[in-house]
């Protein structure tokens, strides 16, 4: 964006905010004087400038600028019975989950549910491990809702059920665009920071058009190894490059493991307070002083963090991308084959082809009502002496 598109991008977005050069200059700590000289163009911002005045129109423009979400979670469960935590953790029939011969992390079966994974093995000290990724922890939501539940009860039943966090990433959903991961970085290279760890990696990833700007940046500071860092990324960008659509233009996640995922959990179940448990995990870790964009971030995590759910019916989504990427441009192909030659190869094809037994089932996972899905009445076990 040149100087001429900066300047007329800034006062559609100030308009659009309906703000006056003295209230947006008031709220960014800067003088009236020197933005009336940006917007006409007599003095020139500086990159870092440039980003705040946007950055911060953008944000000014949404209506709930910032949500919390869990992104992924791991725990294990003291029994060897994969069964029973269908049944009294996730409170599911178990006649839905499609079962595999093989597991993750060296476990000898699973059991899934859209991408909600459950690993077994004969082995006692493995015990049953519930994971869940991205859309793992969407497709619980969707069964959470229809149970009437939600994430703090969730979590409290894998404490009762003496249920061990390996990891949890919580993430904050930047919905306005606020988060500026290109000037963190500089500011983080300059060492206008402070913070505990040295440890840090910068990707670029997800290119759109072959042009440097489209690309989506990713920050990850501190050591992956340890049982705390943080991953910043611009997540409608990453999305944009897999042909999905997102409302989050970035996400600031807290990843964690182990006996601080542990602390955390407990921390955010009995406290029901995630401003003070996030804020807390990111000020021991790291702060960005005199920048304005950061204070307004803190502010916000601090005073008005919702803890939201997003539920997502298992649903054909990813089967469509691959199917409209890998398959079609081969159906196409031989339509135009046999429209020339008269072949019929599609129709021997189609002839020959039959469900296997887990297409069948995935297809119940996706035409049965959520509510004939989930067990009634499941006991939540209390008073449990210690945890596996």
């Amino acid at each position: 964006m040149n100087d001429i598109e900066f300047i007329e991008t800034l006062k559609q977005k100030r308009n659009a905010c309906d703000y006056s050069q003295s209230r947006l200059a008031q709220e960014l700590q800067i003088s009236r004087q020197n933005l009336n000289e940006i917007e006409n163009g007599k003095t020139k911002a500086s990159k870092e400038m440039k980003h705040i005045l946007l950055h911060y129109l953008d944000y000014c423009n949404c209506t709930q600028p910032f949500t919390l979400t869990i992104d992924y979670l791991r725990v294990r469960f003291p029994t060897t019975d994969a069964l029973e935590i269908i049944k009294n953790v996730l409170a599911m029939k178990s006649e839905y989950f499609i079962h595999e011969d093989y597991g993750m992390f060296g476990y000898e079966e699973q059991y899934i549910y859209g991408a909600i994974s459950v690993n077994a093995s004969k082995d006692s000290s493995m015990g049953v491990l519930l994971e869940l990724r991205g859309m793992g922890c969407r497709n619980l939501e969707y069964v959470l809702q229809a149970r009437g539940i939600d994430w703090y009860y969730f979590l409290s039943s894998c404490i009762d059920y003496q249920g061990v966090f390996k990891r949890i990433d919580l993430a904050v959903n930047d919905m306005g665009g606020l988060l500026d991961i290109e000037i963190l970085r500089e500011r983080y290279y300059a060492n206008k920071v402070w913070k505990r760890s040295r440890t840090h990696e910068a990707v670029d990833s997800g290119k759109l058009s072959g042009t440097h700007g489209d690309t989506a940046k990713t920050f990850y500071i501190g050591s992956k190894n340890s049982s705390i860092y943080f991953c910043l990324y611009e997540k409608e960008k990453e999305q944009k490059s897999k042909g999905i659509k997102t409302d989050i233009k970035n996400r600031f996640e807290i990843r964690l493991k182990s006996g601080k995922a542990e602390q955390t959990i407990e921390q955010l179940v009995f406290s029901r307070n995630p401003e003070q448990t996030i804020s807390s995990l990111i000020l021991t870790q790291i702060d960005f002083p005199v920048y304005i964009l950061w204070d307004i971030f803190l502010d916000n995590v601090t005073t008005s963090l919702p803890f939201i759910m997003t539920p997502v019916a298992v649903n054909m989504d990813k089967t469509k991308r691959w199917l409209e990427r890998q398959v079609m441009p081969s159906l196409l192909m031989i339509k135009e084959i046999e429209k020339q030659t008269g072949a019929n190869y599609l129709e021997e094809i189609d002839r020959h082809t039959r469900l296997t037994e887990k297409q069948e089932l995935k297809i119940k996972q996706m035409t049965t009502d959520i509510a004939d899905m989930i067990e009634k009445d499941t006991a939540v076990p209390q008073g449990n002496d210690g945890i596996f």
